[in-house]
């Protein structure tokens, strides 16, 4: 007898988040998925989050006789690219999201969905953002690639990440000496001038809306405050981080950290904690401090807390920048990737975003130099 068809469902986002938890989160653990961004409850907050009309979030489940087989959450929403307004199916995600994928049981369920996107006519781009290597969304592209359609992609955030070995000592031995020393100066220094430091964590409970808030006015004194992107700085982006605080506690998952110089919280970390791996979202500190190396000294405090804790692996997320150079040199490679309707607008789209501006900024480059 031969297997039931695999059909594929549009719900909502709410429907789906309700109903699919359970196979959602099993799937997405048997497939080796780890940390928050594939779990439903985060992804229902980021639906919250981005939810705006005429922003639609929406999720296509693949089933066989009603088992869940994979499931890819989009948002549907129109906009313009390249003056011509458009009809956008995008991965439900964002800035604030880090990476993206679907979750699937099986290859087959993959091709479902793929083919009820192409037979979906009401889309014009399908914009996937911040793949990690070897999504499973991977697997749709190259089916839509396999079949001609106008694709075109380009490297996003290079997240570094930082494997951390048994013991401290370890750890500190394959620092580069200069590094090591300018932090035993800078924390003397500190000492001395500020006061004894200490290391607080909170992981939920009674304290944690006033944790949340000192974090929060911490980022928001600093350049992100000036630049307008802290999370203080949005009413929105303050009630996502608090419901992504509350729901990870309830797992078990929040790590929040505080580097305290006396009785002052001056440095401040967003972090889950997931299957032995520390995910940072957000670091901040008092900028007063910033001579001592306040990020730096934090790091370690909290780097010589996790290897304690038997912890292996920090992800720095979000992209390269300065400050995370000394630490590691290990990174992870995420990507954006638009698929084109295969129309006359489609593929001049495609030709006019992935082959037209690219040679056009070249040539302004040679020209420039």
């Amino acid at each position: 007898m031969s297997s039931p068809p695999v059909r594929v469902e549009e719900l909502t986002t709410s429907t789906a988040f309700r109903a699919l938890a359970h196979p959602w989160s099993s799937i997405a653990q048997r497939n080796g998925q780890r940390g928050p961004f594939f779990q439903p409850g985060w992804l229902a907050i980021t639906a919250r989050a981005l939810e705006s009309p005429p922003r639609q979030p929406f999720v296509l489940a693949a089933h066989r006789a009603g088992q869940p087989l994979a499931l890819l959450p989009l948002l549907r929403e129109r906009r313009t690219i390249g003056s011509i307004p458009l009809q956008v199916y995008r991965s439900l995600s964002d800035d604030h999201s880090q990476r993206f994928d679907l979750v699937a049981a099986e290859n087959p369920a993959i091709d479902a969905l793929a083919h009820h996107l192409a037979a979906d006519r009401r889309w014009n781009v399908l914009e996937l953002r911040d793949l990690p290597p070897a999504a499973a969304a991977e697997q749709i592209v190259a089916w839509f690639e396999q079949r001609g359609w106008p694709i075109g992609s380009w490297p996003s955030q290079r997240s570094p990440y930082l494997r951390l070995p048994v013991s401290h000592a370890e750890f500190v031995a394959h620092q580069p000496a200069k590094f090591r020393a300018n932090l035993r100066r800078r924390r003397r220094s500190l000492i001395e001038q500020e006061g004894p430091i200490a290391l607080e964590r909170i992981t939920g409970g009674r304290l944690l809306d006033r944790a949340l808030e000192d974090g929060f006015a911490l980022e928001a004194a600093g350049w992100k405050g000036r630049l307008g992107t802290a999370i203080a700085g949005d009413p929105k982006r303050r009630a996502r981080y608090r419901a992504i605080a509350h729901w990870a506690a309830h797992r078990r998952e929040l790590s929040l950290h505080f580097l305290r110089v006396g009785e002052r919280r001056v440095g401040f970390h967003f972090a889950l904690e997931v299957e032995g791996c520390y995910y940072l979202f957000k670091p901040a500190y008092e900028e007063r401090l910033a001579r001592f190396g306040i990020g730096h000294l934090m790091m370690d405090e909290v780097v010589q807390s996790l290897i304690a804790r038997r912890l292996h692996t920090v992800d720095l997320l979000g992209d390269r920048m300065e400050w995370k150079q000394p630490w590691t040199t290990d990174e992870q490679a995420h990507r954006w990737v638009h698929i084109f309707r295969p129309t006359p607008i489609g593929k001049a789209l495609a030709a006019w975003k992935y082959q037209l501006v690219p040679w056009v900024g070249a040539l302004w480059r040679r020209v420039a130099a």
